[in-house]
């Protein structure tokens, strides 16, 4: 993913959001239980490396947002 593909601010919060949440039930799973399956814990990295894309492609944004706004010429 890289910025030029302008996902929208709301659907990239969502995409967070919903990775976010399926993290966190899974951490509340592995607590509860003696741990996770082999295709729970792929899934965890899975989600993880999402995010860090996710995370990633936010800092992107900002910064050609940035550069955009240092770049206007009065």
């Amino acid at each position: 993913m890289t910025a030029d593909e302008s996902i929208a601010a709301p659907g990239l919060d969502g995409r967070v959001n919903r990775l976010a949440t399926e993290r966190t039930a899974l951490f509340r799973k592995a607590g509860t239980t003696s741990g996770l399956s082999d295709p729970e814990r792929a899934r965890l990295k899975s989600i993880e490396r999402e995010l860090d894309e996710c995370f990633a492609l936010r800092r992107q944004q900002r910064a050609a947002r940035s550069a955009r706004r240092f770049n206007r010429h009065p």
